[in-house]
């Protein structure tokens, strides 16, 4: 008997007509959530390639850096061997 009442207070209850109410506003903060989550998937995806070309830019600086240290110290190494 006790699950009849529930039952017939499910059927004649307006929570379907209440979650029908919300919801355009619940899918709108779905929706919104989902593109805010894809925004900072690009973004951090942004930020992982532009730190990538900053490696690669270091890494030729550092290049250059070294091979202007060897020409000076093979300069200073071939005077002081051949110039005495």
């Amino acid at each position: 008997m006790e699950n009849n009442l529930y039952v017939t207070y499910l059927l004649n209850s307006k929570k379907g007509s209440e979650f029908l109410e919300f919801f355009p506003t619940s899918l709108f903060f779905t929706i919104f959530a989902i593109l805010l989550y894809l925004g900072f998937f690009v973004l951090v995806i942004y930020c992982i390639v532009l730190f990538i070309k900053l490696a690669r830019r270091g890494i030729k600086a550092f290049d250059l850096y070294i091979e202007e240290k060897r020409e000076i110290v093979s300069k200073l190494v071939h005077n002081l061997l051949y110039l005495r």
